[in-house]
């Protein structure tokens, strides 16, 4: 069922070091943030091969990878649905708070 509901966002920990970020960007290849950031994304990624968006992992085999959606839930709708790609969008999040400055 293809809905724009089912959008999910993960936002991943923040980088402490300098040099994983250019202006609002995430770096490439190269850095070791970005690095661990693709490694986890192959590691969701591995669990959607099959039509059943089985996760990979041993421990885990039972789990599918979903995406909840409160919007449906509230329309009575069904409300979980298998994510189908995790992709990384390399432009950095900020807080509008930190956008403006401390001034």
């Amino acid at each position: 069922m293809a809905s724009r509901r089912f959008r999910s966002h993960l936002f991943m920990p923040p980088a402490f070091n300098q040099a994983a970020v250019t202006g609002d960007m995430l770096t490439g290849s190269g850095n070791e943030y970005w690095n661990a950031v693709n490694n986890f994304r192959a590691a969701l990624a591995s669990g959607l091969a099959s039509a059943t968006a089985r996760w990979s992992g041993s421990t885990l085999s039972n789990f599918s990878v979903c995406s909840f959606s409160n919007a449906a839930q509230l329309q009575h709708v069904f409300s979980v649905a298998l994510t189908s790609a995790v992709v990384i969008a390399p432009d950095v999040r900020w807080l509008r708070s930190r956008r403006r400055g401390t001034t």
